[in-house]
This record gives C-alpha cells, structure tokens and sequence, in this order.
C-alpha cells in the first residue's frame, strides 16, 4: 500500500504567512475606505426627508368634485315612459341641442312618440352637468342620470293636423285598407308637430316626478286611509263657502234656455278627497274637488278646496274656482314651508302639473293633442 507524503513543515509555514498578511492587507484597506467615508460624511450637509404627501386618484378627485356641484336645475321634472324606458323630463330647452339626431318612431296613441338618443358629443355642457347627478323620483327613491335623449311627443289623429297632410306626405302613413284604413303619425310627423323634451334615462326608479337630489327635498304627504268623517267635513265646508255657492248659481245659470231638463247639483257633482299627513310635523291635510263635466257647451263646475287639521277644526286654506284642474293626485311639499303644492292633472291626457297655493302651474307637462276634445 502506498502511504501519502506527510505535509511538509515549511510549506505549512509559508502559507501561514500568506494568510497573515492577506488579513493585514484587508483590515488596512477596510480601515481606509471607513475613514474615507468619515470624511465625505462630514462634509456633506444632512437633508432632511420631504414631508409625505398623501396622493388622491384623479378619478377620484374628478368624482367628489362632481358630487360637490348641484344639479343645473332645481325644478322637479315629470317621469314619462318611452321606448321600454323610464325618462325624468329635465328643465332644458331642446332649441340648444341643434346636433342632427335619427329620430325613431315609438308605437302608441296617448301620446305618440319619436325619440333621438343623445351621444356624448351630442351632449351640451349643460347636459354634462346633468350627468352622474342624483335624483329623487316621487321623494323616496334615489336614481342616477347617465343617458340623455330628445323626446317629442303628441297625441291624437294626423288628420287634424294643422296643414294638410297632401302638402306634407311624410307626416304621416295609411295602415289598412278600405273603410278600415287609418292615417298614422311618423316620426317626421311628431317631430314637426309635436312638443320637444330633453329627458334624462332612469336606470332603477319609478314614480311620477323627479327632482336634483341637491335640491330642497320634495316631501310628498302620507294618505290617511279610513278618514271619511274628515273628508265629509271638508267636502261640506267647500261647498258651502263662497266658491262652492258660485258654482250652484253658475250650473243653474248655464242650463238655462239648453235643450236639457235641469239638473241637480249634488247629483251631477263628482267630489274627490284627499286626506294627507305631514310626515315632518303630523298636520292632516284634506283637498277637495269638486267637478261635473258636460257636452261640449254645456255647463262646467270646477271648484277646489285645500283645509288643514288643527286643534280638530277644519281650517281653509284656500277655496276658489279651478278651471284647469282635472284631478288631485296628491299633496306634496315642493318649497319647505309646510303647505302643500298640488300634484295635478289636466283635462286631455296625458297633462300633468304641480300647482302652487294659487293654482298656478309651477311646471307642467302637456303634450299637443290633435282631435276634437268633446
């Protein structure tokens, strides 16, 4: 067997003083590169830290911005359905949107109607300031603006238009034939003829009205169910007021020398109540109308009454005659001070206003309508 050679001493020696001086030659160098170090550091002077500043996302300073600006408007608009859609009618005048649009034609009779979408670059600065606003339908439910549209409407029969279809063919088609055959409106038709609406898409809400959630807040009042005693009570007082005796002589009056036999006031007069709760103070709220509705030239009466509740007394409000008041649909607080607005209709469908303490129209909705309304 072959033993290896033992490790000589002096190569074990000479390495030893390899390492030794390898160690001496880094500790040297390392001492030199500290001092170095120590130098630079003195002489540099020491910056403190930039205070940390905490960086928004644009979009999210855009959106918080956006929610901080009111709505252009503070009017309440109607709610209208068109196209499978729920349309809050905004407070623009529809002369400012000049862009060309394609109108299309939407099936229906009262009212008919021609819708033209809006694009983005369609849209006003006006209408961009209605984007991404919130709305309030009916005063309980919160909806957001995103679509925009042009909207005319009318409604009735083609044949009482105003000019005559022959000079105008495009106004309106035949569907049928014969003694069946009848003249429909296109929606070059309704464009020409009928009302201009800028409305605004609503994605989840349904109601009657709309209104900027920025506004004041429109407060509808709470109907009192099983309250006949109170709507009697104020039914009586309307009709015994002054107004309500008007209407008496003015009905007498009116079927004087007609071809029909007298009629009885009670009998002929509708009467519609309603009785409503402040749901901020608790103040009970009755409006009564009174109305008949006769032939063409007939005598009309039309008499309307608001009361409130206090102390278990009726106090008048207001009685007068209402000659542009089809019907009450409900009492809401549009302005804050505690006295109800009139949520009305018109006589031809589909008109609808909200009427201040005077009755006058505070704003209203109203189609064109082409026919004989007898």
């Amino acid at each position: 067997m072959h033993l290896r050679e033992p490790f000589p001493l002096r190569t074990y020696i000479a390495l030893s003083l390899l390492g030794l001086g390898s160690g001496f030659v880094g500790a040297l160098t390392g001492a030199t590169l500290a001092s170095h170090a120590h130098r630079v550091a003195t002489t540099i002077p020491i910056i403190e830290p930039a205070p940390t500043v905490e960086l928004v996302p644009v979009a999210a300073a855009v959106t918080a911005q956006t929610e901080r600006q009111p709505a252009p408007s503070t009017k309440p608009g109607f709610v209208i359905e068109v196209d499978g859609a729920r349309w809050m009618v905004l407070d623009v005048d529809a002369q400012t949107i000049d862009t060309p649009r394609a109108a299309h034609l939407v099936d229906g009779e009262y009212p008919t109607d021609a819708i033209a979408r809006l694009r983005d670059r369609d849209l006003t600065p006006e209408l961009r300031a209605w984007r991404g606003q919130p709305v309030i339908v009916d005063g309980t439910c919160t909806d957001t603006l995103h679509d925009f549209a042009v909207i005319s409407q009318l409604s009735g029969d083609p044949a009482y238009a105003d000019d005559s279809l022959a000079d105008h063919p495009r106004w309106a088609i035949r569907h049928g034939e014969g003694d069946e055959a009848q003249m429909r409106w296109t929606a070059a038709g309704i464009e020409a003829n009928g009302v201009h609406l800028v409305a605004a898409k609503l994605e989840t809400c349904t109601g009657t009205y709309a209104r900027a959630a920025s506004a004041p807040a429109a407060v509808p009042f709470t109907p009192i169910e099983d309250a006949d005693t109170l709507a009697k009570q104020a039914t009586a007082k309307l009709l015994a007021s002054e107004a309500g005796q008007q209407a008496r002589i003015d009905l007498d009056v009116g079927w004087q020398g007609g071809a029909y036999a007298r009629v009885d006031f009670e009998t002929v007069t509708e009467i519609a109540t309603k009785v409503a709760r402040d749901p901020r103070t608790g103040t009970t709220w009755i409006a009564v109308h009174a109305h008949a509705d006769f032939a063409c030239g007939g005598p009309q009466v039309n008499v309307f009454g608001l009361y409130r509740v206090a102390d278990g007394a009726l106090v008048s409000v207001r009685e007068e005659a209402s000659p542009d008041l089809a019907a009450v649909e409900a009492l809401v607080d549009l302005d804050g001070d505690g006295v109800p607005e009139l949520l009305g209709n018109g006589w031809i469908s589909p008109t609808r206003a909200f009427y201040d303490q005077d009755l006058a129209p505070i704003v209203s909705y109203e189609v064109p309508f082409f026919g004989c309304p007898c």
